[in-house]
């Protein structure tokens, strides 16, 4: 798409010079008679039409448009044109570099824990390059040459900043990211073009397995030992599957017990380096026998966290059993109680009016009876009161002390599954329980208004 582009600016520099950086490029010159004006119209054109970026014509010290400039041009007149390159780059997603070399330097002036880093942009970036001979294919930007099709890759599996960051201790703050799921190549051949954006994501990889980043130059790693190592001085090269040795170990890593899986590979890893390297370099070449060796040592101390948590959950499903067993005494004291007092009731009923049953009349007339009956309401009232207040503080107290405890001592059930097996069993019981309580009170409620109003009852229907 940029070849024209790049055959005008080739044919403009014949007669102008230029300079060129990330966000920009400028050319400038005095114009003479003799030279082919058509070719700034082609530059303006071209860039018009792809509205791709914004250029600025400047004729004598004055910014211009291109038709005053083109009409107030003559010779002798210091003209210039400027090409914002990043103005509207987070639109269109693609920028270039004319100028192999400038583009060289450029590549090796990154910084991959530079949050302004345009690699890390929050969008991805095309970078187009004149003359650009290779390829370079990562997660959030792609450099090519002209006629490349320019897909980005997709990887999902590396960790975010702030997953890292709460890992791994980061001392400098100012402006520091670490990204590797940005800066991940999956296409691509390194080579000394193309080896700083190889380094990026290697160096953004191998931070990710340390104790202590320092800064961009120093980490700490603790496992056997403590250890203060140079982050990168000098690493031959570095290949996609060097990156994917590093993807792997990261990966694995962060997949879950981050913690615990860091101290396994750091505690073999510490073991082995060589002081006298620098760490990416030691990493690199010591990867993959660490990795090997901190999940065979996982897979072991899984296995006996096995064991432990079957014991574990063994005793809790006792103590859950335990818990819901309650919830169904009180259930059952209650409706005892009920039937006791029922019962009693009924006592009550046979020896105050069926053993006098020739005197029906004086016994619902007397006041001492009446008396009776509406004491026995009030005790069927004070019955259920207190029944129903001493067992919901027992079974409050036995279940956030059952929870405490739990909570306290164990190590090998994680929170969700301890919470569904609470909702699986307690909760289930303690609803019941709450359920069929109601209706127990309500049924001691239904008694004790006919005790209260049984001597009016027995005078209607007599």
């Amino acid at each position: 798409m940029l070849g024209e582009l790049f055959n005008s600016f080739k044919r403009l520099s014949v007669f102008s010079a230029y300079s060129e950086g990330w966000a920009f490029i400028n050319f400038k010159g005095i114009w003479q008679d003799n030279q082919d004006i058509q070719i700034l119209k082609d530059v303006n054109a071209f860039i018009e039409t792809n509205a791709l970026w914004a250029i600025i014509w400047n004729l004598d010290g004055q910014v211009l448009d291109f038709h005053t400039f083109l009409d107030e041009l003559a010779s002798g007149s210091a003209w210039s044109l400027n090409v914002n390159k990043i103005s509207r780059l987070s639109e269109s997603k693609t920028t270039f570099f004319y100028d192999l070399d400038v583009f060289k330097i450029w590549s090796k002036q990154l910084n991959p824990f530079d949050s302004l880093n345009p690699l890390l942009s929050s969008f991805k970036t095309r970078i187009i390059v004149n003359e650009f001979s290779e390829k370079v294919k990562a997660v959030n930007y792609i450099v090519c040459n002209t006629d490349d099709p320019c897909e980005f890759a997709e990887i999902d599996v590396l960790p975010s900043f702030s997953k890292i960051n709460a890992t791994i201790h980061i001392a400098a703050r100012e402006n520091f990211v670490v990204e590797p799921s940005k800066l991940f190549i999956t296409e691509g051949e390194c080579t000394e073009l193309t080896f700083s954006f190889f380094k990026m994501a290697a160096l953004s990889l191998s931070v990710c397995v340390v104790s202590e980043l320092i800064n961009d130059k120093l980490v700490v790693l603790r496992g056997i030992r403590k250890i203060e190592m140079d982050l990168f001085n000098n690493v031959a090269r570095i290949d996609l599957a060097v990156l994917e040795d590093l993807k792997n170990t990261v990966s694995w890593i962060y997949e879950d017990k981050t913690d615990l899986k860091l101290k396994l590979f750091l505690d073999r890893f510490t073991l082995d380096v060589d002081l006298k390297k620098d760490y990416t370099s030691e990493f690199i070449l010591l990867n993959r026998t660490s990795l090997e060796q901190a999940k065979e040592r996982f897979s072991f101390i899984t296995f006996e966290r096995k064991d432990q948590y079957q014991k574990e959950l063994r005793d809790l499903l006792k103590d859950i059993k335990g818990v819901s067993d309650l919830y169904s005494t009180k259930v059952r004291g209650v409706l005892s109680n009920l039937l006791r007092d029922v019962l009693a009731g009924l006592i009550l009923i046979g020896i105050t009016i069926l053993s006098k049953i020739e005197k029906v009349d004086t016994v619902a007339s007397s006041p001492i009876i009446n008396l009776v009956f509406k004491a026995f309401a009030f005790y069927f009232i004070l019955s259920i009161l207190y029944q129903t207040i001493f067992d919901f503080i027992d079974i409050s107290k036995t279940k956030s002390e059952f929870i405490f405890w739990k909570q306290t001592s164990r190590e090998y059930i994680g929170q969700d599954e301890f919470k569904k097996l609470m909702a699986g069993t307690i909760d289930k019981r303690e609803i019941f329980t709450y359920s069929f309580y109601s209706l127990l009170i309500i049924t001691y409620l239904g008694i004790a208004y006919l005790s209260y109003n049984f001597i009016g009852i027995l005078q209607a229907v007599i």
